[in-house]
Formats: C-alpha cells, sequence, structure tokens
C-alpha cells in the first residue's frame, strides 16, 4: 500500500498532570475560526511538518500559503493556557510545544500570522 494510503495508528495523548495543575482556557481542534477580536501568531519553527504534507503539495500543486490556510499541517490540536502556566503544560504532556499566542486581531490584517 503506497505510505500516503496506509492507515496511520491513532495518537494517544495523555492530559491528566503529572507533577502540575493546568487550567486549560480551551482546547481547539485545528479547522479554522474562534473568537471575534483575536488572532494568533504561530511560530511555524516550533514543531516539524509531517513529509506527508509536502507530498500533497507537490501532487496537488498547492503553493505554500494555501497549505497554511488550509491545512493543520501537523498540529491537530491545541490547547490554548494562560502564559503562566505554559510550564506546568509542557511538564503535563508528553511532546507538547508552544505554538504560539492568542492576540487581539489586528485591523486590515490575517487574523492568524505565522512567524
Amino acid at each position: 500500500m503506497p505510505p500516503l494510503l496506509r492507515p496511520r495508528e491513532p495518537t494517544t495523548i495523555t492530559l491528566a498532570p503529572r507533577t502540575a495543575t493546568v487550567a486549560a482556557e480551551c482546547d481547539v481542534l485545528v479547522v479554522g475560526g474562534g473568537p471575534a477580536g483575536l488572532g494568533a501568531a504561530i511560530d511555524r519553527s516550533a514543531w516539524r511538518v509531517p513529509a506527508v504534507f509536502d507530498a500533497l503539495a507537490d501532487m496537488g500543486h498547492v503553493v505554500e500559503e494555501e497549505q497554511w490556510d488550509v491545512w493543520n499541517m501537523g498540529i491537530g490540536l491545541v490547547v490554548i493556557v494562560p502564559a503562566s502556566d505554559a510550564a506546568g503544560a509542557l511538564r503535563a504532556v508528553d511532546e507538547a510545544v508552544i505554538v504560539g499566542a492568542i492576540e487581539r486581531a489586528r485591523p486590515n490584517e490575517r487574523r492568524i500570522r505565522f512567524t
């Protein structure tokens, strides 16, 4: 079976804190939208984009900007916590990374900014 069609094992994420209690503001399935007036600054260097996205982009001739607008690029679940709880959140979840920050939306600019 070609690698892109091979069934993928589900990923299990343990959210039970080990050494800290973290109050999550919300969890987000990355599909778009979000509260009016808010946006996010996303650090594209915070994680490795899985190779499948390069393959899909090549096969479909999808330009980079559209890839980042349409696909989750390997980030499927985001848990938003106060900055003061970031260290605890990183300790609580294996392989957790900080991918960005919530910010006020900027007039006449995209709500999601990639840095």
